[in-house]
C-alpha cells in the first residue's frame, strides 16, 4: 500500500489546497465517472458558507446544483471500496497494529449559538463562562 507523501510544503491556503487535491487524485477512481462532480462537491464542502447544493453551485465554477446533487444521490458509485482504502491507509498511519485505535471526541469543540449547554467538554465550559 503507497500512502501518498506531500512535497509541496507551501504554507499557504492555496498550498494546502493543492495538497489535498494532489491527494484526492488517488480516489478518483473510486468516483468511477463521477470525479468532476466528486471534485466539484469536495471543493464546495471547503468554499460555501452553507454546505448545500445551491451555495456550492454559487461559489464553484462550472459545478451545477443539479450534478452536485445527482453525484450525491443518484450515481451509481459505491462507497465500499472508497472506505476500505481509507481505512487501510489510517491504518497504516496508525501503526497498522492489531490493537491501533484513532477516537474523536467532538465534545471538546465549542458549538455555535447563544447558549453552550453541556454540549462541550467542562474546560471549554468553564472558559467560555469565565
Amino acid at each position: 500500500m503507497l500512502v501518498a507523501k506531500f512535497h509541496d510544503s507551501t504554507p499557504t491556503l492555496a498550498g494546502a489546497a493543492r495538497r489535498f487535491f494532489s491527494h484526492f487524485k488517488k480516489f478518483s477512481p473510486f468516483f468511477q465517472h463521477k470525479q468532476h462532480h466528486a471534485h466539484n462537491y469536495l471543493k464546495g464542502l471547503i468554499q460555501a458558507d452553507k454546505r448545500n447544493m445551491e451555495r456550492m453551485e454559487e461559489r464553484i465554477p462550472g459545478a451545477s446544483e443539479q450534478g452536485l446533487q445527482y453525484f450525491i444521490s443518484d450515481s451509481g458509485w459505491s462507497e465500499e471500496p472508497l472506505l476500505e482504502q481509507i481505512a487501510a491507509e489510517t491504518d497504516y498511519l496508525l501503526g497498522g497494529k492489531e490493537d491501533s485505535a484513532l477516537y474523536i471526541d467532538e465534545t471538546g469543540f465549542p458549538k455555535k449559538g447563544k447558549n453552550f449547554g453541556w454540549s462541550c467538554s467542562a474546560m471549554v465550559w468553564s472558559a467560555a463562562q469565565s
